[in-house]
Order: structure tokens, then sequence, then C-alpha cells
């Protein structure tokens, strides 16, 4: 991934200052990007590291960008990483345990997602494998085995499907312990009823650290919520064939998903708003 290169080039970049790269050691310093596609690699060496006394911190990729010679070239970021990181630390935030949580979340959300779509595509499959058979049991090379001597249809238990179906509940549980032990979850999404934690799992695997944004403004077009310019009015934004949306689909699945429980739910506090 990109992170894994940035760091690795880190290590590059300090080898040709300071000599060999040795590995991380107490009183070493990792800094790395705020998000990304290389938070599993960042979790895996901070969960190593961090209890041994390396530090490690994380800027947003807009103070990055307001650092590089050229806006829009990214070519070079391992250097400008680098050398914020030695200038001054206070545009990084450093990484706790309270934030591997969170980074635990953005992967275990789509862990459990995957193994929903597994499950959801196997069940599919096996479906339409009992409406083609409508057809060829009717037929004279019908499998006799499927039948007992009544000529009823045996139970047949499929262990695909039940592995799949333990994968899923297996990975829905870690995601809810995860969720359980993040006082977010526990303050600001339990609460709000029709969120549980597959759509707060949804939105925090999204958004993955507030501290990613320089304002409201910007999460709320990442979220796909904002509002542009239609005549003398303003409208939510929507895709259009051949126009890409620059919105986070999974965080805007998210918030359709909680419009559509509070539309279930019409005395909640905000299926009562919707109602007005």
């Amino acid at each position: 991934s990109q992170d894994e290169e940035l760091l690795f080039l880190h290590g590059q970049y300090q080898a040709e200052k300071d000599g060999p790269f040795l590995g991380l050691h107490a009183g070493d310093l990792v800094a790395t990007m705020l998000g990304g596609s290389g938070d599993a690699f960042i979790f895996a060496l901070a969960g190593r590291y961090l209890k041994q006394g390396v530090d490690f911190i994380r800027t947003p990729s807009f103070r990055i960008r307001d650092r590089r010679t050229n806006p829009d070239d990214s070519s070079q970021d391992v250097h400008v990483i680098a050398d914020m990181a030695q200038a001054d630390e206070e545009d990084f935030y450093p990484i706790t345990e309270k934030d591997l949580q969170f980074i635990y979340i953005t992967q275990a959300w789509p862990a459990y997602e995957r193994a929903m779509k597994a499950r959801m595509a196997y069940t599919q499959r096996l479906a339409k494998v009992a409406h083609d058979e409508v057809y060829i049991l009717a037929s004279d090379i019908a499998p006799r085995e499927v039948f007992d001597k009544k000529g009823k249809r045996k139970s047949v238990t499929d262990a695909g499907l039940e592995a799949l179906e333990k994968e899923e509940s297996l990975r829905l549980h870690a995601l809810e312990h995860a969720l359980g032990e993040l006082d977010i979850y526990r303050d600001i999404f339990e609460p709000i009823e029709g969120i549980g934690p597959k759509l707060a799992g949804r939105l925090i695997s999204a958004i993955i650290d507030i501290r990613r944004f320089p304002d409201e403004a910007k999460l709320m077009s990442y979220l796909g919520v904002h509002t542009i310019p239609a005549g003398d009015t303003r409208i939510f934004p929507r895709q259009r064939r051949g126009q890409p949306a620059n919105w986070n689909s999974t965080a805007r699945q998210a918030l359709f998903l909680l419009a559509e429980q509070a539309n279930k739910r019409p005395g909640s506090k905000w299926g009562q708003e919707l109602r007005y």
C-alpha cells in the first residue's frame, strides 16, 4: 500500500542521512499520514512497538498537501512527512491505544462486510440450484439419492453455507466487541435509536478519524450530505451517469440506512424530525 511504501521509504530516507536502518527501538519516531490504506500496517507496527518506547505520530493529508512544492504532486510525500516531523511535531497527532481501537474497527467492519456478502452470494447460488432442481427432478435423470424410500426429499446440510455463516457471526462478534470498547460508540452512537454496531461500524470505518478533515464543510462533503447550488436554491448532490461521485459511498449509505431506520421508528427522535 501507499502508506507502507511511505514508512519503508522513510527508513531509506533516514538511512541516507544517519547510516544503516536497523529497525525500531525505544526513542525512535515513526511519522506517517493520518488514515489511508496503510492503517493495517501501522496498526501492526504500533501494536508491537508502542509499549517498547517507540513513538508513532500521524498528520492529516491536507497538512501534507500544504507543504508540497506542487500541491498536486504526492510523489515526494515521504520526504515532506519526514521534514515536517523533524521541524515541528505539533502538526502531528500521537497514536495512542484509543487510536489503535479505531484503526481496528476500520479493518473489522470491511472484514465483516466481506463475510456477509460471501454468505449472501452463496445463499443466492443455493437458491438458484434449488430453483433449477424443480425442473431436473421432474425428469428421468433426477438424482434419486436425495429422496428417502417414501419419495420425500431428504434434509441435506450444506457445509459451505454453515462455514460462511459461522465466519460472518465471528466477524460480527469481533466488530461488536471492538465497538463496545469505544467511548464514542457507547456515548454517541449507541444511545441513538436505530444505530447499532453495523451502522456505527460503517460510519467509523469510513470516516476513520474526524481529525482528517480541516472543517465541518469538508466532512459533510466527504459524507455526501453537503448541498450544491441549483438556481435560487441548494440541493443535495446525486450521482449522475458518467460523472464521478466525490463522496464516500459507504458513509453515505450508512446515513441513508439511518434515515430508513428513522422512518421505521416514527416514535424515535429522528423519526419525529423526518415526519415534520
